[in-house]
């Protein structure tokens, strides 16, 4: 995925943005970001072909999981917005466990996921593709040491409840 400098209006510093990538001046947009990666697995890609080949939502499923993947990102970018004022880094570790559990939350125990983006429930659930987006989600990011990443999203929590008990 590519990330340039931006020159139009979500500069640095705009706190009305959600970011998948904010390092400046390199920032990418979640919006941005979700459409670049959709982009990557069009529907004649070999990949979709054979993932298709397996389960006939298997496009759809994909599509779900690009769009849910980096969710977890967005407390971080609200809980950090003075680090957006000061245009330094802003990181999301432990985003993905995070997005994973939204995934889960919303795709396997809401009984509102029959039919999202036209993935059927029967498949979300009966044929366990909720939890296995959900699955994914949590590991899209397994070469970077889930342990590790793990370890320091607990570290940021438990700072966090710390903070809120003061």
């Amino acid at each position: 995925m590519i990330i340039t400098p931006r020159q139009d209006s979500f500069a640095p510093g705009d706190t009305m943005g959600v970011y998948a990538y904010y390092k400046p001046p390199y920032i990418q947009t979640m919006r941005e970001h979700v459409l670049l990666a959709l982009e990557a697995f069009p529907a004649e890609s070999k990949l979709v072909i054979f993932g298709s080949s397996l389960t006939r939502s298997f496009h759809k499923a994909l599509k779900l999981a690009v769009v849910l993947h980096d969710f977890g990102k967005t407390p971080f970018n609200q809980a950090k917005a003075e680090t957006l004022q000061s245009e330094r880094e802003l990181t999301f570790p432990g985003h993905e466990l995070i997005s994973g559990w939204i995934a889960y939350k919303a795709l396997v125990c809401s009984p509102d996921a029959a039919g999202i983006l036209g993935v059927p429930r029967e498949e979300l659930t009966g044929n366990k593709l909720g939890q296995i987006i959900s699955l994914v989600i949590m590991l899209h990011h397994h070469p970077m040491d889930l342990r590790k990443r793990l370890d320091m999203f607990k570290r940021i929590s438990h700072c966090s409840k710390s903070r809120n008990m003061m």
